[in-house]
């Protein structure tokens, strides 16, 4: 049978991004990283004729740090840490997609801790484990046919990662490596 338009929508986005950052080494085995993201987006627009998705326009700016340093304690262990801060803007598509009465999407921002311990030892071991935690402002799901903004999203565990390196101790077998990991993850919305 013949076609039918269900839908003539047109989105667009312009995202302009710039990045400075530096690793220095203050002391012997201290590596200290730092630097800053800047985020500018100066439209995102969309609408659809067909449907009555009203058209939309926003746009946005920030500036993400980030800082990280590790020390190495012997030749063989290490310990680190750093933050950072993200941002997540929606799909663009998904302005057509929000609650009824219009709610305005907001741009989802994070703050990402770790601190961590890296082990390098004899017999081809390679270890590492770290403690981390992710906080996320405005949440954005798409989990009840809407896009909308969740609010505050705290996550936080820790990871143990272990490497094996057969052919350090059996030459043979040089190129099979046995890994294992371990993620435990807690997640909680704190406001919303």
């Amino acid at each position: 049978g013949p076609g039918v338009l269900t839908q003539d929508a047109t989105y667009s986005l312009t995202s302009l991004s710039f990045h400075i950052d530096d690793t220095f080494s203050p002391a012997e085995g201290v590596t200290i990283h730092g630097g800053a993201r800047a985020e500018y987006i100066p439209q995102a627009r969309g609408r659809d004729a067909l449907n009555g998705f009203m058209p939309y326009s926003d746009e946005f700016f920030t500036l993400l740090p980030g800082f990280g340093a590790s020390v190495e304690v012997t030749d063989e262990w290490a310990l680190y840490g750093n933050y950072f801060q993200g941002f997540r803007p929606p799909q663009v598509w998904g302005f057509a997609s929000v609650p009824p009465g219009g709610a305005n999407l907001v741009f989802e921002k994070s703050r990402s801790y770790e601190a961590g311990t890296r082990v390098q030892s004899a017999g081809g071991f390679y270890g590492s484990a770290a403690l981390w935690r992710s906080e996320f402002d405005d949440y954005t799901t798409f989990q009840s046919g809407f896009y909308e903004n969740l609010g505050k999203i705290v996550a936080q565990g820790f990871d143990i990662v272990l490497d094996w390196e057969a052919g350090e101790v059996v030459p043979a077998l040089d190129g099979l490596v046995v890994s294992g990991s371990v993620t435990v993850q807690d997640s909680e919305l704190k406001t919303g």
